[in-house]
């Protein structure tokens, strides 16, 4: 049991220092994709296209070029899975990003962790994310849905109250 506590420990570690990794590697789950998640029936759509886009642009070479260019059909398909996948993630992407801001929260991380648990605790669909370093702070906030800035920002002031801190910078960023 020891190992696994100290699994534990370090999953938590990197969940609190760099949210973006731990985000990144939660989100190949489902091959990148966050507003939907994929079943048997739309992977089954994206290997098929991806598939017969692979042998396609395979066949119109070898038909262009009169069969002196011969792509291998393993790489092909491959090929046109991956296009295909990277459609639909770009577009899955653009899709999340088009209802939700980043928050740019000027408090310390561990009430930045604070704000966003208890914001989920309460049903609101928000996540933290990092940026780097930026004049030798690490720059944090929240995403959140466009809709609920208001409320984000209400539990921010409040954090900022219970801490006994001036009001904080929340800058909204696209």
């Amino acid at each position: 049991m020891e190992v696994h506590d100290a699994f534990g420990d370090i999953a938590a570690l990197v969940d609190r220092r760099a949210p973006g990794v731990a985000r990144f590697l939660a989100a190949l789950r489902w091959g990148g994709l966050r507003t939907i998640t994929p079943d048997r029936r739309t992977w089954g759509v994206e290997v098929a296209l991806g598939l017969g886009l692979g042998l396609g642009v395979r066949e119109g070479m070898r038909s262009a070029t009169a069969g002196r260019v011969r792509i291998p059909a393993v790489p092909a398909a491959a090929t046109g899975w991956f296009a295909v996948h990277a459609a639909l993630w770009r577009w899955d992407t653009v899709r999340w990003r088009r209802h939700r801001v980043a928050l740019v929260v000027d408090l310390p991380l561990d009430d930045v962790v604070a704000i966003v648990d208890r914001l989920a605790d309460q049903g609101l669909p928000v996540e933290r994310w990092e940026r780097g370093v930026r004049g030798g702070d690490r720059v944090h906030g929240i995403w959140c849905r466009a809709g609920d800035v208001r409320s984000v920002n209400r539990a921010i002031d409040e954090a900022a109250l219970e801490g006994g801190g001036a009001s904080p910078r929340a800058a909204v960023s696209r």
